[in-house]
């Protein structure tokens, strides 16, 4: 009788959370924002060795540039936009940021409509490059203040016990877009061109803009004075000083920015990895993304559903462990299907990570700390992928040894891929000792 009554209970929750009018809303914004988000990194690319940068020289740093700009403001605006998203009201904060994001997709689009009507070579290559990076800069800059404005205004609208299943569903769905966003970016850009993709990507947001003035919440009144004269370099502060103080906090960074570290290392190289250590044509070098980003959006699911009964702690350290091991794994590997397998293996470890550190950020942050403790982790994860993409392009140059220890054969690649499981593991074992203490002490 126990169990059948747990069984129901569990089922009714379930039930409650897809049928949640403002779960569904906040899913339904961010889920076809999100849609036209995948794609626009491949829009632009397009756009620029197409149209704008055709023929050039210079067009490899011409996308270069474009990922600057979208990664630049996560970085330099990112840390300093999470006090100004605890301090204004979060709900008019996500939708004034959408509205933005609005007119310089439809700016754009009027430029690109505007050079149906000129000789392009007339118009010099830089401006037109010039105006593409600014825009994208300045969309980023939105994007900064517009997430942690959106993870109040999620916790405001979802209850605490709901949350990991609900940013389970919502990230699986966000890995799973992202997975058919490029190629089908790609298909339209040569079918319709980039003036509709742009057309579309604005409406996205006016989809996410309207969907957000229907979410009502309460949120913390903010103290009377603390309005009246606020002091931005002593909030900076409370939010750092709060994240630094807090052991479980600590940990989680330490953890997943050394696991962010060694993603973007395997994400770099795996082109590498594919030809020299599997011995598989290049053309099959999309099925790797597509089985990590599979095992993505199968964690966050699987894991997302059954984040209460195991718990977000040992969800974390345990998805950090198994996700080196595999790391390791693949780095011992030289044919392709075991690597596939190993590759989706990780994708699920990742995704595993991603479901217990959304609700355990928003579960120990305080509600008015919420934006700053954001803009803390997320400039940190890119900073650390920047970081390894740069360290691990020069050593994948630079080295050129073959090794053979105890009938173990020793290459550049595989031997990065080695070490990076080995921070890897000692980033889950490092979690694991200090969630147990964690849990002892509470």
């Amino acid at each position: 009788m126990e169990n059948t009554t747990t069984v129901s209970s569990d089922t009714a929750k379930t039930r409650n959370l897809l049928t949640d009018r403002k779960f569904l809303l906040l899913w339904i914004g961010q889920g076809i924002s999100t849609i036209g988000d995948s794609g626009f990194t491949t829009l632009l690319v397009l756009w620029v060795i197409t149209v704008i940068a055709a023929g050039q020289s210079w067009a490899p740093l011409a996308v270069g540039s474009i990922v600057i700009s979208m990664t630049l403001p996560v970085i330099v605006v990112g840390p300093f936009a999470g006090v100004f998203a605890d301090r204004w009201n979060k709900r008019l904060t996500a939708s004034r940021m959408d509205i933005l994001r609005t007119v310089l997709m439809l700016l754009l689009a009027v430029g690109a409509f505007s050079l149906k009507f000129v000789n392009v070579n007339q118009i010099p290559h830089l401006l037109l490059l010039a105006v593409v990076d600014v825009t994208v800069f300045l969309s980023s800059v939105c994007g900064q203040f517009f997430t942690p404005a959106y993870n109040g205004l999620f916790v405001a609208a979802i209850n605490e016990h709901d949350r990991p299943r609900a940013l389970g569903f919502m990230q699986s769905w966000g890995n799973l877009v992202a997975l058919i966003g490029p190629p089908l970016a790609t298909l339209l850009f040569f079918r319709i061109g980039v003036l509709w993709l742009l057309v579309f990507d604005a409406l996205t947001y006016v989809v996410s803009f309207l969907t957000l003035l229907a979410v009502h919440v309460s949120e913390v009144q903010k103290n009377k004075e603390q309005e009246l004269r606020p002091d931005f370099f002593r909030e900076f502060r409370e939010g750092i000083d709060f994240y630094v103080r807090n052991s479980i906090l600590m940990t989680m960074l330490v953890g997943v920015v050394l696991a962010a570290a060694v993603e973007g290392a395997v994400n770099n190289l795996d082109i590498f990895f594919l030809t020299r250590n599997l011995h598989t044509p290049v053309v099959l070098y999309g099925l790797l993304a597509t089985a990590t980003g599979l095992g993505l959006t199968m964690g966050g699911l699987i894991v997302g559903h059954f984040a209460q009964r195991i718990g977000l702690l040992r969800i974390l350290w345990v998805s950090l462990l198994m996700g080196g091991l595999f790391v390791l794994t693949l780095s011992r590997l030289t044919s392709f299907v075991p690597a596939l397998v190993v590759q989706s293996l990780i994708g699920f470890s990742i995704g595993s990570i991603n479901v217990a550190v959304g609700p355990l950020l928003l579960k120990i942050v305080p509600s008015n700390l919420i934006g700053r403790a954001v803009s803390i982790l997320t400039p940190s994860l890119l900073l650390a992928a920047t970081l390894s993409v740069v360290v691990t392009s020069y050593l994948g140059s630079v080295l050129n040894f073959h090794i053979v220890l105890l009938s173990i054969t020793f290459g550049p690649i595989d031997t990065i891929f080695t070490v990076g499981g080995v921070i890897f593991t000692i980033s889950g074992l490092y979690a694991m000792i200090k969630l147990k203490r964690a849990i002892l002490d509470s």
